[in-house]
């Protein structure tokens, strides 16, 4: 019996300990999120820092952070603090839009209008290579 306690005090814990670190990874990835923004426009004390909310936003789009993923799109469809690139933002609005994540299917569909025939192909190759990794 007294085995039996051990192993489901054990599993508890562990359950707990998981359930906290899930907690603490999340809390630590809206955190950069937060980050990425304040020093991309600059806000909240942050120093405007274009490279580095880049760096934040990659880091959470690369997760699979959909909304991130949409922020770097914009950033790149915007050139908010980087050069605009429409190739870029095409890569990242889809994938957030693989997601489901509405903003960014919309915005796809409005950012294909404005691209030209090279801007197209060189977009297809991107999606492409994503669907691979």
């Amino acid at each position: 019996m007294t085995k039996v306690m051990i192993a489901l005090a054990m599993l508890m814990c562990g359950v707990v300990t998981l359930g906290m670190t899930q907690q603490a990874v999340a809390s630590d990835s809206v955190e950069l999120y937060e980050r990425g923004l304040d020093q991309l426009y600059g806000s909240n004390g942050a120093e405007q820092n274009p490279q580095e909310a880049v760096r934040c936003l990659t880091e959470l789009a690369e997760r699979g952070w959909a909304i991130a993923q949409f922020k770097l799109g914009e950033i790149y469809h915007q050139g908010i603090g980087v050069a605009g690139d429409r190739v870029e933002a095409f890569k990242w609005y889809s994938q957030a839009a693989r997601q489901h994540y509405l903003p960014a299917e919309e915005r796809l569909a409005e950012l294909r209008k404005e691209m030209d025939s090279r801007e197209r192909r060189d977009a297809a190759r991107v999606a492409v290579l994503d669907t691979r990794i």
